[in-house]
Formats: structure tokens, sequence, C-alpha cells
């Protein structure tokens, strides 16, 4: 008796292939290590995949994980991906082009309303020229607020998988110590 099939089929012109389980692993393995080389993933690392299990870049990060020897985590759905984030603080999140958007519109938004001196703070921290000492203070203090509110504070790289995101973003990230890495090309490549 023989175990469940496992594989996949691939459809071209109407008619499906069997691709064989070698060579699906194969090709899994070496996109997952495209992909850890290329956010430059360490044994032991926290990766958080952004987006919810069915998500076809978490089968992704997965392969990069066991590449690398990383620990994949991947949050209940999208709605708890920020709070696993605080949850872990890990090293390297990947989303999609959307999510990075989403997620640096609502922190932009958190900074417009803030008031008095942590308001000055917050904004001092995503200008690109600060005025004097004290202006490059309150901005580092409140990049590093705004690291621990997202769960950035020990975050390195931000692997954005389905695109880019918009410049604005990844230039907004920068300001926070996050590198993005598009990661399509090398999971593809």
């Amino acid at each position: 008796m023989s175990g469940p099939r496992i594989g996949l089929r691939r459809q071209a012109r109407g008619l499906w292939t069997e691709v064989p389980r070698a060579e699906l692993v194969a090709e899994a393995q070496a996109s997952g290590e495209r992909m850890a080389a290329a956010l430059s993933l360490r044994p032991g690392e926290d990766v958080l995949a952004a987006e919810s299990p069915d998500w076809p870049g978490t089968a992704v990060v997965l392969a990069a994980c066991l590449a690398a020897g990383a620990v994949a985590n991947v949050p209940e759905s999208p709605a708890t991906a920020a709070a696993a984030a605080r949850q872990l603080a890990p090293q390297v999140l990947v989303a999609a082009p959307s999510t990075w958007d989403a997620a640096v519109h609502s922190a932009r938004a958190e900074i417009d309303l803030a008031r008095g001196v942590g308001g000055w703070a917050l904004r001092q921290a995503t200008t690109a020229t600060r005025s004097g000492p004290l202006g490059r203070l309150a901005g580092a203090l409140a990049r590093n607020r705004v690291r621990r509110r997202f769960g950035w504070q020990v975050a390195r790289a931000a692997g954005s998988l389905g695109g880019p995101p918009e410049p604005a973003t990844v230039e907004w990230l920068a300001l926070f110590g996050l590198a993005v890495v598009t990661l399509d090309e090398e999971a593809e490549r």
C-alpha cells in the first residue's frame, strides 16, 4: 500500500502535467536559498510572514527559513500580524507591498495625530532635516518609540514579496532602519 500522493500539477495549454516530487522539492529549496541569501537570514533568527497562512508567499518564507535555519512565524490572519510583530519582535519581516504601504500609512496617521512634545518628536523622526542636536535626539527617541509600537525593535530587514512597495514607503521605512528587499526577483531567479 502506498502513501498519499504529494506533488504539484501544472496546467499548460489546457493539459495537466504532474511535476515530479524531486523536481518540486529542488525548486522550492533553490527558491528558499535565494530568498535566505537576499535577506541575509541567520540561524535562529525570527522571521515573520506578516500575512495569512494561505498567502502564497508564506510557503516561500518557510522555504527560506528552512534553508537558513531561521524560525518562521505565521500569524493567524493579516489582522493579527501587527500584534504578532509586537509580541515576537522579529529580526526580519516579510509581507506583500500593500501590507507595507498600509503599515506606513497607519504609522504616519498616528504621528500626525500625536500632540504636544511627543507629537513634535515623532514628526522630527520622520523629517529628513532635523533642527539641531535637540531635534536629532527627539527624532532618535521617537524612532525607537515607533519601532517598539510596530514590533520593529530588533528588525533589520523588510522583505516585500509580490512587488516593491511605494517609493515613499521604502524611504519612510529606511528612516526607521529597515532596509526593504524586493524578493520576487530573488525567489524566481
